[in-house]
């Protein structure tokens, strides 16, 4: 009675749910096997006995078991042969990982020259380097493991190493790079740069410690050879300090005889003959000096015994101090030597003016000395970066002879000029650049050059200075000059510049001309009250162009300032007897200018305009000059 065709069909059900969802799916699929194949029987045959529906229900049970545990131990097998092959494939891929990694290990140990090792907790070497075992004089690294320092070095190395490593394991923190006096039992001494970690096991505990070791010994030698040369150098640099300060006192008392005696005789009656050879020895000897001056700075400061100053001074007044000392140099090569102050500039500073005058005075010299025609133009900036600081900026720029680029990188060397013609052709000793720098730098600024061979050359000068209480020395004006229309004759485009910039900040209304004609044709519709006139002028000169105006009744009454670059005997007369209120000699100071355009528009005022204002009349009037350029004594 038991149903074949129906009978499989659930037992392939059976194993389908077993196979594919294991022993729950399968138990679920007999019950509904036993149930279905229970009704499709009573379906076929409803005569059917109860007992031959239970024994096939029975079978359907049966057999369906059995198909399922067949199906779930192919399945379980099959499965379990794929996890032992992946288990294989990894422990295959891990032996090799392992193998690779210790074929690494092994080749950074044998061929590192660094000694590198691992020690336990009692610091005993458990693996080493073959550097380690050539360096303590054995043949195999095995001679190593189990020794530590104290069977290998005396106790002065080794318990100090093993101090370390102690607290290393205590604390879990590395040493690095520390420098270590290794001491031999045959008296040897090495030096090794020694960097120490701990070494943990795969849980994180401390087991021990590993470290490298590299022998510095030879770098170590040669640092002691390097301070010894050094403190030799320092030596020989002070024994020649001390000579060159002795030699210039020795040369400069004679040096100063022979100068001093050659100023009497050029003061004397003398032939012509006489005073050339006077003024030889006296030019001679000033050079001597400043050669001497160059070489004593330059000694001090390869020394570092140049001292510096932080004193309260006016900046402008320094440089325009320099440039009036320089000024005949200038005007025997009939160079313009033109100072502009920026307007508004606070001037007053705190640092070291003799150095500062120094440095400008080397500048401004060599500008002039290498310079054949044109002009020299110093031009000061000062810029305040707070209320307690401020940036100056000084260019000395000239019409020479420029440097060649290729030179440019050796100019402030020492002993060095743009090229050996230079020394032959202006003399000097090739230090007065390198003692500018070395001063600027000392004073923390710093000192540039830019050129070009036959268009001139431009030094630059930036620094950082403390801003000084107080104001700079000004004229008390009598007038007000805001306003006042002024005519400036002047054939320099730049000095022009400068002074009608100057004009400006006193609130004048400048009117500029290049030449007399222009000037003197423009001068009846420009309505001006003063005039700054400069002796020399392209078409003409400025006493005539002073004489034309005070020729005409548009020109009586204006104030006519002379400028000149001569400054001789006798030229004040003469710029009086053409015309002019005042007579002042370039190059001229701010102050100056400022006090004669005051006191000639004041006597204009007052219609008393005669008598000459010079720069002498004008220092009389503020006490005297060089008050204001002297440092007070302490």
């Amino acid at each position: 009675d038991f149903l074949l065709p129906p009978a499989a069909l659930f037992l392939l059900a059976i194993g389908f749910s077993s196979w594919w969802g294991g022993v729950g799916p399968g138990i679920l699929a007999i019950a509904l096997a036993v149930l279905g194949a229970d009704v499709l029987s009573f379906a076929l045959d409803p005569a059917i006995l109860a007992t031959t529906r239970f024994a096939n229900a029975m079978a359907v049970v049966v057999v369906g078991v059995l198909t399922s545990v067949m199906m779930i131990h192919r399945v379980t097998q099959t499965r379990i042969q794929v996890e032992r092959q992946q288990d294989a494939n990894l422990r295959r891929r891990t032996e090799e990982h392992l193998a690779h990694e210790q074929h690494r290990l092994t080749t950074l140990l044998e061929h590192s020259p660094d000694r590198i090792y691992f020690k336990d907790r009692q610091s005993r070497f458990v693996v080493c380097s073959p550097s380690v075992a050539r360096q303590f004089g054995f043949e195999r690294t095995e001679q190593v493991i189990g020794k530590s320092d104290f069977d290998i070095f005396t106790r002065e190395h080794a318990q100090p190493a093993y101090d370390d490593e102690q607290e290393i394991m205590r604390t879990g923190l590395p040493m690095i790079n520390k420098e270590e006096k290794e001491t031999w039992p045959d008296g040897r001494v090495a030096w090794a740069s020694s960097t120490k970690a701990p070494f943990r096991d795969v849980n994180g505990v401390i087991i021990g410690t590993f470290g490298i070791s590299r022998d510095i010994t030879e770098r170590k030698l040669a640092d002691d050879a390097l301070r010894e040369a050094k403190l030799a150098a320092e030596e020989a640099n002070l024994a020649k300090g001390q000579f060159l300060a002795n030699m210039s006192h020795e040369i400069r008392t004679p040096l100063s005889a022979v100068v001093g005696m050659a100023e009497i005789l050029l003061d004397s009656d003398l032939t012509a003959e006489q005073r050339e050879f006077a003024q030889i020895i006296h030019q001679s000897g000033n050079g001597l000096v400043a050669m001497l001056n160059d070489i004593l700075d330059f000694s001090k400061n390869e020394a570092g015994k140049l001292e510096l100053e932080a004193i309260p001074f006016d900046l402008a007044l320094a440089i325009d101090e320099v440039v009036h000392l320089l000024a005949a140099n200038a005007e025997a090569k009939n160079l313009e030597l033109i100072l502009r102050v920026a307007p508004d500039a606070p001037t007053r500073l705190i640092g070291d003016p003799s150095r500062v005058r120094q440095v400008m005075s080397n500048l401004i010299g060599n500008a002039i000395k290498f310079t054949d025609q044109g002009h020299v133009f110093i031009d000061l900036n000062i810029s305040p970066l707070d209320d307690h600081q401020a940036t100056v900026r000084i260019t000395v720029t000239d019409t020479g002879i420029g440097i060649a680029a290729d030179k440019l990188d050796h100019i402030f060397d020492k002993f060095t000029q743009a090229d050996a013609s230079t020394t032959r052709r202006y003399g000097g000793t090739g230090l007065g650049l390198a003692i500018c720098r070395q001063l600027v730098e000392g004073m923390g600024g710093a000192l540039n050059v830019e050129s070009r061979p036959d268009a001139g050359s431009t030094f630059v000068f930036t620094l950082t200075l403390p801003l000084a209480g107080g104001t700079s020395p000004r004229l008390p004006q009598q007038v007000e000059l805001a306003g006042a229309r002024v005519l400036v004759v002047e054939g320099n485009p730049i000095h022009q510049r400068v002074i009608a910039e100057q004009l400006s900040s006193w609130g004048c209304v400048p009117v500029c001309h290049l030449r007399a004609d222009e000037a003197l044709a423009a001068f009846p519709s420009a309505n001006c009250q003063l005039a700054i006139i400069d002796t020399t002028l392209p078409d003409r000169s400025g006493l005539d162009l002073g004489r034309d105006l005070r020729a005409h009744d548009f020109g009586r009454e204006c104030g006519l300032i002379l400028l000149t670059s001569i400054g001789k005997r006798g030229d004040a007369k003469v710029a009086e007897s053409a015309g002019f209120n005042a007579y002042l000699v370039k190059p001229v100071r701010t102050l100056d200018l400022g006090g004669a355009l005051a006191a000639v528009r004041a006597a204009q005022l007052a219609g008393k305009l005669d008598g000459l204002v010079t720069r002498h009349t004008l220092a009389e009037e503020r006490g005297h000059s060089s008050a204001f350029h002297r440092r007070k004594p302490r």
